[in-house]
């Protein structure tokens, strides 16, 4: 079951980088040039913060707007923290049917999506923290819907790695946090306070999460799944529209992989630019963070025994071969470096194993000879 389940896995994760790469070297769709778009930017309230996000914002559509040959025509509003205000603002920007409304915080996220639930018109939200939490997306991996945007969630890996970092002996760490927030009951917390345990397990992305049950475990295993999932689908989903516009029919997921491989396509400068950052070096697709996640998978399966390496390699080349068939010929060169960077990181995870068998011959034998000597 364990092997079957890092073998799909696989065959996911590599199908993954196979749609992203070459969407990622596709041509360009022609921009509608010179069109004006009107967007709304409605804060949910004046403070610093929030107007260098509306400022920023601003400057990066402008920096874009030469290079698609387009206009945007901005319109700001501020909230004033009050929701009558906000639901007036959103009733506006509806009834004028601008192009796009940009919310910023989460209460004026919440107003703009709801009030524009069946128009059609794009949200895209700034500074909030759990959207799916909020209520403003059905996943935050895979927002659907005509609502998108970005998290000001702190990277707490990163956090707890950095403070690994400065005390490799640390062992909890008391966490403070609202309880009215959205992101603190996404986290199931408390009233006790909530601790961080260093996991014993070192090497993996996720040595931040310690089970102390096989329920805790399977939950896990089942998390990352569904995060890759959703991910996946939400990249199909780009294709399925690619596909559609161009006039290509598709009748089954055989037709999808051979379009794709023929590279026959071209899909708009957003599009490609979020491709290109996504099997990039540092990117969710790219070779380190994919194959992180597959050599993650197999020691979360296999209970972090790396006497099981082998077993679990066995599983991802079954998985790659699965992926190799979908696609029709070879992979794409980024699945080649793919598969070549997990075999070397299950190698290495493999040796643990070597190294350790190896130290408690050498201590069995240093003890042996002291009890000879003594005796």
């Amino acid at each position: 079951m364990k092997k079957r389940t890092l073998a799909a896995l696989s065959a996911v994760l590599m199908a993954g980088s196979c749609v992203a790469a070459p969407v990622a070297f596709a041509g360009e769709t022609e921009a509608a040039s010179g069109k004006t778009f009107e967007v709304g930017i409605v804060k949910y309230v004046d403070d610093a913060s929030l107007n260098q996000i509306e400022a920023s914002i601003e400057k990066q559509l402008d920096k874009k707007s030469a290079g698609l040959g387009v206009t945007f025509h901005y319109t700001e509003y501020d909230g004033q923290a009050d929701s009558t205000t906000l639901n007036q603002f959103a009733s506006k920007l509806v009834d004028e049917k601008v192009d796009c409304i940009v919310p910023i915080a989460t209460p004026a996220a919440v107003i703009m999506q709801s009030a524009t639930e069946d128009t059609g018109i794009p949200v895209v939200f700034s500074a909030v923290t759990d959207p799916e939490t909020a209520g403003l997306v059905k996943s935050n991996d895979a927002p659907g819907a005509n609502v998108t945007g970005t998290s000001d969630a702190l990277d707490t890996e990163a956090v707890f790695k950095l403070m690994q970092a400065a005390n490799p002996n640390l062992k909890k760490v008391g966490l403070l946090y609202n309880k009215s927030e959205d992101a603190s009951k996404k986290a199931g917390f408390s009233d006790t306070a909530a601790t961080y345990e260093k996991s014993q397990v070192t090497g993996s992305k996720y040595n931040t999460r310690v089970f102390t049950s096989e329920e805790q475990r399977t939950a896990f295993i089942s998390q990352m799944k569904a995060d890759m999932e959703s991910r996946q689908k939400s990249l199909m989903d780009i294709v399925n529209k690619t596909i559609q516009g161009q006039g290509n029919a598709i009748s089954n997921a055989d037709d999808m992989w051979k379009f794709l491989a023929s590279g026959n396509f071209t899909v708009d400068a957003a599009t490609k630019a979020q491709a290109q950052k996504d099997i990039a070096d540092d990117g969710y697709w790219g070779v380190g963070q994919t194959s992180d996640r597959i050599v993650d998978f197999a020691k979360a399966l296999s209970g972090g025994d790396s006497a099981k390496a082998d077993e679990m390699i066995e599983a991802f080349q079954k998985g790659f071969r699965e992926a190799t068939k979908s696609w029709g010929k070879t992979l794409p060169d980024i699945s080649q470096k793919t598969y070549d960077a997990v075999m070397d990181k299950m190698n290495k995870w493999k040796d643990e194993k070597s190294a350790s068998t190896s130290t408690d011959t050498a201590s069995a034998e240093k003890t042996a000879e002291s009890a000879k000597t003594e005796a």
